[in-house]
């Protein structure tokens, strides 16, 4: 399988590149919906992505990915995978900032037909929309603005004119043809739109197991296949960069890829919530195929080693200090030896509860209901365009 391939902050004066002192975090994650978050809270998230991007860790997460993607993708394991994923991500968030740092979800469900004016395409945060030049979504040209354009003070040289590296140099390929190979690239397909609400409100009641079964009444109707192979794929699709969001290895070079990430297990773990799969116990004869899981690999270690980089440098992908999570061991969202995650004032799951007219089965340890319609906290004027970033900045990159 060919997995180079498509899938089918403020940025001011204000933020600047600096050091902390690594934190050693512990307690529940309280991920909050990226429109939930104020200002100062959006600011705060974007300055810790800068910062774990200048250490390099970040690059280290796009080689797990890439090396990765073939179990990560199209398997049974993409769930649990990018799960375990995007919590050693937060982690390391946290080590280069505060405890007080958590993966935002971008509720794209709620931008279906009026995606480019989502909130996250803001010139002062994840980049303005910048048009659909390219229809097919594949290709298309370098961000002009927001963190993927962002300027400020190389630390190996006191330069004024540091542009952190979220090009191509982490592929370890030849990248001379490559007309800009420092810029981030996105595309902005107008072929491909977001899964709406209404749509997944329907996934999540209708599908009833997690795996496929041969005489079931669909051809995939897992939720897991059905939540990566539509819903999953259309955000990638559609902000493109052939390079980057709509490459399945590389996808993670665009930061976006993490709130859009956080969104799909933020949607999982209600389903799981919903299906009562929070009651059961972490182990793994807790859990029965094809309704928790697919296949026979649910009690086998999950890889998240790095062909060249060992275990991708100072990242520990390990839960136990040895070994690699297998699938059961984070499907649990409330695991004391695993993952610990609360999503903050859901909108999806108080419309799931009016839907069915039930309450009873949330877990106020996975889940708080909204409080409200979770209207737009930041409301920022986009500044104009900034230059596109200099060919050839000098940034600490570590070497594949």
């Amino acid at each position: 399988m060919n997995l180079h391939r498509a899938f089918s902050i403020l940025i001011s004066s204000g933020l600047a590149i600096r050091s902390s002192q690594a934190q050693n975090c512990s307690g529940t994650s309280q991920r909050k919906a990226w429109r939930d978050m104020t200002c100062s809270e959006q600011d705060d998230y974007l300055q810790a992505v800068i910062d774990l991007k200048v250490s390099g860790k970040y690059d280290d997460f796009v080689r797990a990915h890439a090396h990765n993607a073939g179990n990560a993708h199209g398997s049974p394991e993409f769930l649990p995978w990018h799960r375990w994923f995007l919590y050693k991500f937060e982690e390391a968030l946290q080590e280069v900032s505060s405890c007080d740092i958590f993966i935002p979800y971008w509720t794209w469900e709620r931008d279906s037909e009026n995606e480019s004016q989502s909130d996250v395409f803001n010139a002062q945060t994840f980049g303005s929309f910048q048009g659909t030049e390219n229809v097919q979504g594949l290709g298309g040209s370098c961000l002009i603005d927001g963190i993927g354009n962002y300027q400020g003070i190389n630390p190996i040289d006191g330069a004024d004119d540091f542009s952190p590296n979220w090009g191509t140099t982490v592929r370890g390929e030849d990248v001379s043809t490559i007309p800009d190979p420092n810029c981030l690239e996105r595309g902005f397909s107008t072929r491909f739109s977001f899964v709406g609400e209404e749509q997944v409100l329907a996934d999540l009641i209708e599908y009833t197991q997690y795996g496929n079964t041969a005489n079931g009444p669909r051809r995939n109707n897992g939720f897991s296949r059905r939540w990566e192979g539509g819903p999953h794929a259309a955000p990638h699709n559609y902000v493109g960069g052939g390079e980057h969001m709509s490459d399945v290895a590389f996808s993670p070079d665009d930061l976006i890829f993490f709130v859009h990430h956080c969104n799909v297990d933020c949607v999982w773990a209600l389903w799981q919530d919903y299906r009562g799969h929070d009651e059961l116990d972490v182990a793994p004869d807790s859990y029965s195929v094809p309704i928790h899981y697919s296949g026979n690999g649910l009690d086998v270690e999950m890889n998240f080693d790095c062909s060249d980089a060992g275990r991708c440098d100072a990242i520990d992908f390990t839960i136990d200090g040895t070994n690699y999570p297998k699938p059961w061991q984070v499907k649990n969202n409330d695991n004391d030896d695993g993952v610990k995650v609360k999503y903050m004032n859901d909108r999806l799951a108080t419309q799931l509860v009016s839907a069915e007219n039930d309450n009873s089965w949330v877990n106020d340890k996975w889940f708080e209901l909204a409080s409200d319609d979770v209207p737009i906290k930041c409301t920022r004027v986009d500044s104009p365009p900034g230059p596109t970033p200099p060919s050839g900045t000098p940034v600490p990159t570590p070497v594949p």
